[in-house]
């Protein structure tokens, strides 16, 4: 069900999501989940895992360790 997309054309899809969450206080989360040219790229599972932080701060202790020097 996922589709590849340019990075740019990425952009565009959530951009005004974003802006507009910003703007008017809206969650930018459930924005994004009830566009269907984004639903359509991605399943209800892919996009619960692109806003899922632990892959991203999974490796922030070894990073710490790393500049820190410890």
């Amino acid at each position: 069900m996922t589709a590849i997309i340019e990075r740019e054309d990425a952009y565009r899809l959530v951009q005004s999501h974003a802006m507009r969450a910003w703007k008017e206080d809206l969650n930018f989360r459930e924005e994004v989940a009830h566009d269907p040219a984004i639903t359509k790229l991605l399943s209800p599972e892919k996009l619960e895992k692109t806003f899922d932080c632990t892959r991203q701060l999974g490796n922030v202790d070894a990073i710490f360790r790393r500049v820190l020097g410890e």
